[in-house]
């Protein structure tokens, strides 16, 4: 006779949820986890490992809510309080929790980790989150967490490596994918690739005349999806201009096998789908239109980029303000955005990863409170994806399903991937209430059930792809300032 979860809970002890966590095998700490929940065993933790506990199953809004009910004036808990804000996509209560704490106590543990966290996701310093997390890991080794964020803010190569040992002596069987796993690891290690290969920490360098401003001419396919064309030591291509690309210039093996370029380091690459293996090389030139970058590192992935090239990553053309106008059909690159008075909405973005990721409101209608959004602008993806998480919590379980080829994206591509479409219809709003658009019943915004779920390690709430960007007429991205400029057609 099975073990009901009553039954099976008698026989857990509070700590299981973490030990199977500990060992890698994150959907048996989750069971454990749901069966103790049922009881009254987990009250016998203290506050803190109870709030550790939340976290490392990625349950931040019941982190959350424990955390607010508990004694706001010890450091540690207002550490872990401070994570769990972060990783609710409440970044200025994050903040503000995280300094109090380190304030009250310089040497807590989980202040540090909270302010070192912060500062590489929220405010991509890597140097100050290096600072905060060596000094997180110097008071306690055992501690998984501060030694992932801190190989996510570490450049050295030989840095990485001794970090990446530590982890592996920590947790020989892996670690799960959750809010400071393998997209920070995978990163950071192909960030360490990088600056060995090239010792300046710059992935290309700027060789035309410097001018104010560079207009490229920026194309759509029959799907609405932007490329640029490019020539690359000689080479013609189509490259996917992609918001959600970061720092990746990535080529498809075909397009590979046009050129010689020099083989640099494996590495990994992380999408939609996943993981995909691939490796760097190092061209000489690349053109667009009178720009000209050299010493550009090339990517390569197994998959076929919906039939281009491959893609370019907006945050290759440097500190550059981009303004995107979709009705000329041009790309063109600033030295200043345009001013505060300029039409549209202007809206402040956070620098995860080198995405552009946007607080926005969900406005669901009938008396419902607005839902906070965390929302990557991914030019990269045919449509606007919610995760499972969020599309239930708007739409609730129900709605039709359907199955479309997988928005575009870094690592494998074009797989089938199933989506709930959702029933009900609602608005997007910025955070100080300002309407940005409207999605109604039928619409393409659907949520992933498969690929924006723990096992993946992706955190946005909503991925704003193409659907969303054609909405408006001209977008201006500034990366220094952080803010994007949304003018509607």
């Amino acid at each position: 006779m099975p073990l009901t979860p009553w039954i099976a809970a008698a026989t857990l002890s509070p700590l299981t949820p973490n030990l199977h966590f500990q060992e890698g095998r994150f959907a048996r700490a989750q069971v454990a986890y749901q069966a103790l929940a049922k009881t009254q065993a987990l009250t016998c933790l203290g506050w803190e490992r109870r709030l550790l506990t939340l976290l490392r199953l990625d349950r931040w809004s019941e982190a959350i809510a424990l955390g607010e009910k508990c004694k706001h004036d010890e450091p540690e808990l207002m550490g872990l309080l401070a994570l769990a804000y972060l990783r609710g996509g409440q970044p200025v209560r994050a903040q503000a929790l995280a300094v109090a704490a380190w304030q009250q106590e310089p040497r807590a543990f989980w202040p540090l980790v909270a302010r070192g966290t912060a500062a590489l996701r929220w405010d991509a310093d890597s140097h100050a989150a290096r600072a905060f997390l060596q000094l997180a890991t110097q008071r306690r080794p055992d501690v998984p967490e501060a030694w992932l964020t801190l190989l996510a803010a570490v450049q050295d190569p030989d840095e990485a490596q001794r970090v990446e040992e530590e982890l592996a002596r920590l947790a020989p069987q892996g670690y799960p994918f959750t809010f400071w796993s393998a997209p920070l690891r995978q990163r950071a290690t192909t960030a360490a690739r990088y600056s060995a290969a090239f010792p300046k920490g710059q992935t290309f360098s700027l060789t035309s005349a410097p001018v104010a401003v560079q207009t490229l001419a920026l194309k759509r396919d029959p799907r609405g999806m932007l490329y640029l064309e490019a020539e690359l030591d000689g080479q013609r291509f189509r490259l996917l201009y992609d918001t959600g690309g970061g720092r990746h210039f990535i080529l498809t093996p075909a397009a590979l096998t046009r050129l010689k370029p020099t083989f640099v380091a494996s590495t990994v690459l992380m999408g939609l789908q996943g993981q995909s293996k691939g490796a760097i090389h190092r061209g000489e030139r690349l053109r667009l239109g009178e720009l000209e970058l050299q010493g550009v590192p090339i990517e390569s992935t197994a998959g076929n980029l919906g039939g281009f090239d491959g893609l370019i990553g907006w945050r290759v053309f440097g500190e550059r303000v981009q303004r995107l106008d979709l009705g000329r059909g041009t790309l063109t690159l600033l030295e200043k955005p345009s001013p505060p008075e300029a039409r549209g909405v202007s809206q402040p973005f956070h620098l995860i990863q080198d995405q552009p990721v946007l607080q926005l409101q969900c406005e669901r209608g009938k008396g419902r409170p607005n839902l906070p959004l965390q929302a990557i602008l991914d030019t990269g993806s045919v449509e606007d994806l919610f995760s499972l998480r969020m599309g239930e919590r708007i739409a609730g379980r129900t709605g039709s399903r359907r199955t479309i080829q997988n928005p575009l994206g870094i690592g494998q591509t074009h797989a089938r991937i199933e989506l709930r479409s959702l029933p009900v219809g609602f608005d997007l709003l910025t955070e100080q209430g300002v309407r940005l658009t409207s999605y109604t019943q039928g619409s393409a915004a659907s949520f992933l059930d498969q690929v924006y779920s723990p096992a993946t390690g992706f955190e946005h709430d909503l991925l704003l792809g193409m659907d969303f960007v054609s909405r408006f007429s001209v977008i201006e991205l500034d990366p220094v300032g952080r803010r994007v400029r949304l003018v509607p057609q």
